[in-house]
């Protein structure tokens, strides 16, 4: 994490307006030299104008860092890395006048670093520039913040949305602005602090509840600061003054820090560097919980601007502290961590400028070391401190890797990618060993059988060799999955008509199946060796069939389920009425019939005769029916889909007897209107006498009788038996 310090410099106190500064200056340089040990001399570069910022960060993606620089003027200079140490053209793109600080993110999610620019004296202008991917970049934005003295800028996600947002040390406190992951932002709130001459911001997790905190490193003369603001993961955050965390420093002044790991006890500490009457670098150990130890003095460093930022720059794992200092000389210390808090003597560094305003660390050529770019205000220079990387003696190491713990994919065990590729040392061979097998190379794909496997790595150069091992635990931690298909004849509703077949199916890409386990309704638990069980299921009624499985490394499954229910019998059918018998055509009938289901239940019931549709209860006149054979049906369906259908086949008969009763009944209701006449028909049916009746009939067909009535009796008298 980078952070700057952002102090106060009115317009007229630059070089012009104090030559005697130049002359401390310059001789202190002319007696020192300008690089020893880790670095190698600067290379200066001459920018032309007053410089205040450098940021770090491959913005044509090429592989190799790029440098942008903010000059005075407004302009935001991009210088694109060679890898090698240095640099291409320069391309310039405007900004408002008087920038102060940068700080560079990817702002609208599209994998392409973006610059957001503050000014400070000036205007409260903020500016986001999106880049373009090819070392270009366009204005995407530019906004007023709310507040004219804009020391600091931070970038981080504030609100847990996933969107970087900024936070903006100004003369009132902090200002958030909310990132809307198009490279905009919205103002959002301001945290007032007081004092409020406010020089450098640091982000983390110094609490560890999972949101980003703020420390704020400012002016505590007054009796105040710095300051912790402990985010609440919603852009508000608890403030605590930290006045009393130094006790050391007096009226000091707070003016830059960075936060990182010192003493491996995986809590964020931060190194603090202050000037004004207590020119010191001191560390704030943190107990994790968003408070801190009090502060220790580390080493005393010159005054005026302080750049502080941290790296591992000799190689060694260890957080190192990189700090400027610029008056009465423009310095780099550069203080080696051990690893629990402490530190080496630092190592002291001149850039060959004059009052460094700005600072970025990472690697410039390519070579894995940590290389230094510092902005030197008044001299308009850049200066450029290449690592050698003499710090980081090569030696022969064997590193096997960390412990892995793979997931078995098959009864075998499971592949297993072996990593060497930390081991130290030119020219190497690598040599894997392990009970049963071995394998060269770096980074070897192996199978490794279950259980703990130790692998012996063995490193040489030729001349010397070195060995380490690593643990490697092969489990089958996954559950088989289980399955099940259904075989019957399908009804309707999820209902079936015959018996059912149930197959249960179980995989496992690890340690294989071992049994599969299974219960119909709420019977006794089965158990089948193997990856198949089958069975056959015949009861009428609802079923479900719970099955599981179980792998050979002990993971029992996730019990699933499968349903259905089975109907294989139709409706039963009582017909009551009509029964297969002979009816005088005389005779009315009243259909009655019963239908039930004891299964699915009946869905619908229909009857008929001679395949015209009859209700329950209806009542037939059967001389409104020919005469002879007649099929009385009963139709039934259940709700699974299963059918039955009844008949039952009547006779109607006609005798002299029944003959008459129908010349009654026709008298009675109309359709004969003469008694005399219906008498004499009944005489004629009484004799049999067929041939004078039907030529009764036909006389007075239309007259004495109706058209029905004609057509109903001739029926009847044909079939007189």
């Amino acid at each position: 994490m980078k952070l700057h310090y952002l102090k106060y410099l009115k317009k007229k106190v630059f070089f012009p307006v104090f030559p005697f500064l130049l002359v401390i200056i310059l001789t202190l340089l002319s007696s020192t030299s300008l690089a020893g040990d880790i670095f190698a001399p600067p290379v200066l570069y001459n920018l032309d104008d007053y410089s205040r910022d450098v940021e770090m960060g491959d913005f044509n993606g090429d592989g190799n860092n790029d440098l942008a620089l903010l000059k005075r003027s407004g302009i935001v200079s991009v210088r694109l890395g060679k890898g090698d140490g240095t640099f291409g053209g320069t391309t310039d793109f405007t900004v408002p006048y008087g920038p102060w600080h940068m700080v560079v993110k990817d702002f609208s999610n599209d994998g392409v670093l973006d610059i957001a620019v503050i000014s400070y004296i000036y205007s409260d202008a903020l500016t986001i520039l999106l880049g373009n991917g090819d070392g270009t970049f366009i204005t995407h934005q530019e906004m007023n913040s709310g507040d004219h003295m804009q020391h600091s800028i931070i970038s981080e996600d504030f609100n847990n949305d996933g969107e970087t947002d900024l936070a903006i040390g100004n003369g009132s406190g902090v200002r958030l602005l909310s990132g809307n992951g198009d490279g905009t932002f919205t103002v959002n709130s301001q945290i007032d602090i007081t004092p409020r001459r406010l020089n450098n911001l640091a982000a983390g997790d110094f609490n560890g509840d999972g949101n980003f905190d703020i420390f704020v490193a400012n002016h505590n003369d007054f009796g105040h600061g710095p300051y912790i603001l402990l985010g609440k993961g919603d852009y508000s955050f608890q403030v605590l003054d930290l006045y009393d965390r130094f006790p050391s420093i007096g009226s000091a002044v707070s003016v830059a820090a960075a936060g990182d790991d010192f003493n491996g006890d995986g809590k964020i500490d931060i190194a603090v560097a202050s000037n004004s009457y207590g020119n010191a670098l001191s560390l704030l150990p943190g107990n994790g919980d968003g408070t801190f130890q009090p502060s220790r003095k580390v080493i005393s460093i010159y005054g005026g601007h302080h750049e502080v930022t941290t790296a591992d720059m000799n190689c060694d794992g260890n957080r190192d502290i990189i700090v400027t200092s610029s008056f009465p000389a423009t310095k780099i210390d550069v203080l080696f961590g051990n690893g629990d808090g402490t530190f080496l003597s630092a190592d002291r560094y001149y850039t060959g400028g004059i009052y460094i305003h700005g600072m970025s660390v990472g690697d410039l050529n390519n070579d894995g070391n940590v290389d230094i770019a510092v902005i030197n205000l008044l001299s308009q220079t850049l200066s450029i401190l290449m690592n050698t990387g003499i710090a980081c003696i090569p030696q022969i190491t064997a590193d096997a890797g960390s412990v892995q713990i793979v997931e078995q994919t098959s009864p075998a065990g499971a592949d297993v990618l072996l990593d060497g590729s930390a081991s130290w040392g030119d020219n190497l061979t690598y040599e894997w060993t392990w009970p049963g097998g071995s394998a060269t190379g770096i980074s070897p794909t192996v199978t490794l059988p279950a259980g703990v496997t130790e692998v012996t790595l063995t490193v040489s150069d030729g001349n010397s060799l070195d060995r380490d091992t690593v643990l490697i635990t092969v489990e089958d931690t996954i559950a088989p999955s289980s399955s099940a298909l259904i075989n019957g004849v399908p009804g309707n509703a999820g209902w079936y008509l015959s018996d059912v077949n149930v197959s249960i199916f179980a995989a496992d890409s690890g340690s294989g199946v071992k049994e599969i386990r299974y219960r119909v309704n709420s019977g006794v638990e089965q158990v089948v060796s193997g990856t198949r069980a089958a069975l056959t299921l015949s009861s009428e009624g609802a079923f479900t069939v719970s099955y599981r499985a179980v792998d050979n490394a002990g993971n029992v499954g996730t019990i699933n389920t499968v349903s259905g229910n089975i109907d294989k019998i139709p409706p039963a059918l009582t017909i009551i009425s009509p029964t297969a018998s002979d009816y005088p055509i005389s005779q009315t009938i009243i259909i009655d019939y019963m239908v039930s289901d004891t299964g699915s239940g009946l869905l619908s019931s229909s009857a008929s005769l001679d395949g015209v549709a009859l209700n329950q209860g209806q009542a037939v006149t059967l001389y409104s029916l020919a005469p002879g054979s007649h099929t009385f049906s009963l139709t039934a369906n259940d709700v699974a889909g299963n059918s039955i259908t009844q008949n039952i086949t009547f006779s109607i008969t006609v005798t002299s007897d029944s003959l008459s009763e129908l010349i009654d009944i026709l008298y009675a209701i109309g359709e004969i209107d003469n008694k005399g006449m219906a008498t004499s028909l009944k005489q004629q049916a009484q004799k049999g006498r067929t041939n004078a009746l039907l030529n009764h009939i036909d006389a007075q067909a239309d007259k004495h009788i109706s058209t029905d009535g004609a057509d109903i009796l001739r029926r009847a008298v044909s079939a007189l038996q």
